[in-house]
């Protein structure tokens, strides 16, 4: 079984240079965003993997029930996201590096 190098300390948040500079074409990405129009609204969710094992991106769609907003939306791309993660990569030790353009998602993550 081979142990998947980690780039940076567990736990510890790279800044975005660190993070686009350790990207290689053997990394398992997945970009998530959300949306509504207008805000609030009804919005979706949609993560991108790039997964170097599939023929190309994988490109999800999730609508979201109810009346949510651009932040909330936002916040159930990174669940669909990391529901992939478990879902698929439970049992691998490739890296995979999800990117968010929400700052409020990477802050509740760390507890910020």
């Amino acid at each position: 079984m081979q142990i998947a190098m980690i780039p940076f300390a567990i736990f510890n948040e790279p800044t975005s240079d660190e993070t686009l500079l350790s990207l290689d074409f053997d990394c398992n990405v997945i970009f998530c965003d959300g949306s509504t129009f207008p805000n609030p609204a009804i919005g979706g969710a949609g993560p991108v993997i790039h997964d170097p094992c599939l023929p190309q991106l994988l490109e999800l769609e999730y609508p979201i029930n109810g009346i949510t907003t651009n932040i909330g939306s936002d916040i159930e791309a990174m669940r669909f996201a990391l529901e992939y993660v478990i879902n698929h990569y439970k049992s691998h030790c490739e890296r995979v590096i999800i990117l968010t353009d929400c700052k409020f998602v990477v802050n509740s993550i760390f507890n910020k």
